[in-house]
């Protein structure tokens, strides 16, 4: 698949990468649509500010990474232990860094777009 990584200050870099599989407690989307959030346009500017060149603490990932937060999709894949979620499900991310992890909050969404109508913990899925 093709994505934008980012590898420093005013450093980012169309690249094919692998194709991320689901692991225990993944999901994995189909992005049908995402937004580029302030804190992506500092660290392209004036970064890195939130990436590292050295290990995160709670994530285990250094540059280069894939950026980006604000998205919403399609579930097409379960990692072993996610139950409360189907694929073809659509879903908003609601990303979250936490002392004992980290994760997004997935929020299903109806047919029309509305909600959400549920809630349920994935890993934050990303390049390590």
């Amino acid at each position: 698949m093709r994505a934008a990584v980012f590898y420093g200050r005013e450093d980012l870099r169309l690249e094919s990468v692998p194709e991320p599989q689901p692991g225990p407690g993944d999901v994995k989307l189909r992005v049908l649509y995402n937004g580029i959030c302030g804190s992506d346009l500092l660290e392209y500017y004036d970064g890195p500010v939130t990436t590292r060149s050295t290990p995160h603490p709670l994530t285990g990932m250094t540059n280069p990474v894939i950026l980006g937060h604000e998205l919403c999709g399609e579930v097409v894949a379960l990692g072993a232990g996610v139950e409360d979620l189907v694929p073809g499900q659509l879903v908003a991310v609601e990303p979250l860094e936490t002392a004992d992890h980290s994760h997004a909050g997935l929020a299903s969404v109806d047919a029309a777009g509305r909600g959400p109508v549920a809630f349920a913990a994935a890993r934050a899925a990303g390049s390590k």
